[in-house]
């Protein structure tokens, strides 16, 4: 019987858990051989981002979101993420929202950091009530 998919990630992650960088490399490139000598190749794109959801789930692989009315320099995402003691080595998305008016919204995997101007906004009109 053949694992699925998750199982596949599942074993990956269970193997590469303490290894460093380097051996993470190696261990996935010799995972990537066994799929193929199981004819389970079709697998691996499938099973690599089943395995990056395990590692963003159990926070060893913080993904970034910044929401920003217009697109950020790598310079200027990268002093926000050290003003709010996020890693540069998280996964970091840039999202053009038109939507927001001024400032930035981040997200931490289950943090949110909004820094807008629409919530300074909010929190002042909630002081003159």
């Amino acid at each position: 019987m053949q694992a699925n998919t998750k199982q596949y990630a599942n074993a990956l992650y269970v193997v590469t858990k303490d290894a460093s960088a380097n051996e993470v490399d190696a261990i996935v490139t010799r995972f990537l051989a066994l799929l193929k000598a199981e004819n389970a190749q079709h697998l691996s794109g499938s099973v690599l981002r089943e395995y990056r959801t395990l590692l963003i789930k159990r926070n060893e692989l913080p993904e970034v979101t910044i929401k920003t009315p217009t697109v950020l320099s790598s310079q200027i995402i990268t002093m926000i993420l050290e003003q709010l003691n996020i890693g540069v080595q998280n996964v970091v998305k840039q999202d053009v929202d038109e939507r927001i008016i001024g400032g930035v919204v981040i997200k931490r995997n289950n943090q949110l950091f909004d820094l807008s101007l629409k919530r300074r906004l909010v929190r002042l009109a909630d002081v003159l009530r």
